[in-house]
Protein backbone atom coordinates (compact mmCIF):
# COMPACT_ATOMS: atom_id res chain seq x y z
CA UNK A 1 0.00 0.00 0.00
CA UNK A 2 1.29 3.21 -1.02
CA UNK A 3 0.25 6.11 1.05
CA UNK A 4 0.95 10.10 0.41
CA UNK A 5 -0.63 13.47 1.92
CA UNK A 6 1.80 15.60 -0.57
CA UNK A 7 2.51 18.25 2.48
CA UNK A 8 6.24 18.33 0.81
CA UNK A 9 5.15 17.92 -3.07
CA UNK A 10 5.89 14.65 -5.43
CA UNK A 11 8.34 12.50 -3.69
CA UNK A 12 10.32 11.14 -5.83
CA UNK A 13 11.35 8.39 -4.06
CA UNK A 14 7.41 7.42 -4.22
CA UNK A 15 6.04 8.85 -7.46
CA UNK A 16 7.66 8.10 -10.90
CA UNK A 17 7.07 10.75 -13.74
CA UNK A 18 5.97 8.89 -16.82
CA UNK A 19 4.00 10.93 -18.93
CA UNK A 20 3.96 10.90 -22.99
CA UNK A 21 3.80 15.12 -22.18
CA UNK A 22 4.93 16.26 -18.99
CA UNK A 23 2.92 19.55 -19.51
CA UNK A 24 0.37 17.34 -18.65
CA UNK A 25 1.00 16.46 -15.39
CA UNK A 26 0.16 19.28 -12.44
CA UNK A 27 0.38 19.64 -9.00
CA UNK A 28 -2.15 21.78 -7.18
CA UNK A 29 -1.61 22.60 -3.74
CA UNK A 30 -4.92 22.53 -1.11
CA UNK A 31 -4.66 26.54 -1.40
CA UNK A 32 -4.61 26.47 -5.05
CA UNK A 33 -6.98 23.87 -5.75
CA UNK A 34 -10.59 24.92 -6.36
CA UNK A 35 -12.68 22.89 -9.39
CA UNK A 36 -12.10 20.50 -11.92
CA UNK A 37 -13.94 21.96 -15.56
CA UNK A 38 -14.10 19.65 -18.19
CA UNK A 39 -15.87 19.49 -22.00
CA UNK A 40 -15.87 17.13 -24.88
CA UNK A 41 -14.11 18.13 -28.05
CA UNK A 42 -13.75 20.01 -30.32
CA UNK A 43 -13.43 23.29 -28.92
CA UNK A 44 -11.77 25.33 -31.10
CA UNK A 45 -12.73 28.95 -30.68
CA UNK A 46 -14.79 28.63 -27.55
CA UNK A 47 -13.81 30.48 -24.23
CA UNK A 48 -14.60 29.27 -20.69
CA UNK A 49 -16.40 31.42 -18.98
CA UNK A 50 -17.34 31.48 -15.03
CA UNK A 51 -20.27 33.28 -13.45
CA UNK A 52 -20.92 34.19 -9.74
CA UNK A 53 -24.72 33.29 -10.43
CA UNK A 54 -27.74 33.47 -13.05
CA UNK A 55 -28.88 36.37 -12.11
CA UNK A 56 -29.57 38.97 -14.96
CA UNK A 57 -27.46 40.61 -15.96
CA UNK A 58 -24.80 37.36 -15.79
CA UNK A 59 -21.39 38.96 -15.21
CA UNK A 60 -19.42 35.98 -17.51
CA UNK A 61 -15.63 36.57 -17.13
CA UNK A 62 -13.43 34.95 -19.16
CA UNK A 63 -11.25 32.34 -18.21
CA UNK A 64 -7.57 33.13 -17.76
CA UNK A 65 -6.68 29.21 -17.39
CA UNK A 66 -4.81 27.52 -20.24
CA UNK A 67 -6.70 23.60 -20.10
CA UNK A 68 -5.00 20.29 -20.86
CA UNK A 69 -5.53 17.58 -23.05
CA UNK A 70 -7.43 14.47 -21.61
CA UNK A 71 -7.05 11.92 -24.48
CA UNK A 72 -8.01 12.96 -28.25
CA UNK A 73 -11.84 13.82 -27.24
CA UNK A 74 -11.70 15.43 -23.66
CA UNK A 75 -9.81 18.64 -22.63
CA UNK A 76 -9.96 20.06 -18.71
CA UNK A 77 -9.02 22.99 -16.75
CA UNK A 78 -8.20 23.33 -13.55
CA UNK A 79 -9.71 26.40 -11.97
CA UNK A 80 -8.01 27.77 -9.12
CA UNK A 81 -9.39 29.39 -6.49
CA UNK A 82 -8.36 32.80 -6.92
CA UNK A 83 -10.31 32.95 -10.04
CA UNK A 84 -13.56 31.05 -8.65
CA UNK A 85 -16.20 33.85 -7.52
CA UNK A 86 -16.82 34.66 -4.02
CA UNK A 87 -19.44 32.84 -2.00
CA UNK A 88 -20.37 28.84 -2.27
CA UNK A 89 -21.51 28.57 -5.95
CA UNK A 90 -20.20 29.62 -9.40
CA UNK A 91 -21.21 28.52 -13.00
CA UNK A 92 -19.26 27.53 -16.36
CA UNK A 93 -19.78 27.76 -19.84
CA UNK A 94 -18.41 27.90 -22.56
CA UNK A 95 -18.70 30.22 -25.50
CA UNK A 96 -17.91 31.01 -29.34
CA UNK A 97 -17.28 34.50 -29.70
CA UNK A 98 -19.29 36.13 -32.91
Amino acid sequence: MLEDDFATGVDPAKWAEQVAAAGGVQYITPDEAGWLVSWELPDDGFILQIAPNLTTPIAWTDSTVVPISLGPTRRQASIPKNQLPEGNQAYFRMIKPQ
